[in-house]
C-alpha cells in the first residue's frame, strides 16, 4: 500500500485558523518570501532559513512529525507552484536532519 508520501498529487485542506500548524504555514511563507529576496548563503538568507528552521521545529513538537512538515511544504507549493523549485530548496537547507524530513 502507497503511504501519503508516494503520491505525487496530494490534496490538503485548511488547517484550523488559529492552530500551530496555520501559524507556522502562516509564518514560514513569509519567511520564504522574505529569504527569496536574498543571495544564497548571505547573512539575511542564514537568518531566515535559521528562522524557517526553528518553525519546522515547532510543527515537529507540536505533533506530527515529519508528515506535519510535508504538510506545510505541500500547501505552500501549491499556493505558488512557479516558485515551487525554489522553495523546496530552502526548506530542504532548513529542515535538514530535522527527523522525518524526506528520510
Amino acid at each position: 500500500m502507497l503511504s501519503p508520501r508516494d503520491h505525487t498529487e496530494t490534496q490538503t485542506f485548511d488547517p484550523p485558523i488559529g492552530g500551530t500548524v496555520a501559524a507556522a504555514e502562516t509564518a514560514i511563507l513569509s519567511l520564504l518570501t522574505a529569504a527569496e529576496r536574498h543571495q544564497v548563503g548571505s547573512p539575511a538568507a542564514k537568518a531566515f532559513t535559521a528562522a524557517i528552521r526553528r518553525k519546522g521545529e515547532e510543527l515537529i513538537t507540536a505533533g506530527g512529525g515529519g508528515d506535519a512538515l510535508d504538510y506545510v511544504a505541500s500547501r505552500i507549493h501549491a499556493a505558488a507552484p512557479e516558485k515551487a523549485t525554489e522553495r523546496e530548496a530552502i526548506l530542504a537547507a532548513a529542515w535538514v536532519e530535522l527527523p522525518g524530513w524526506r528520510s
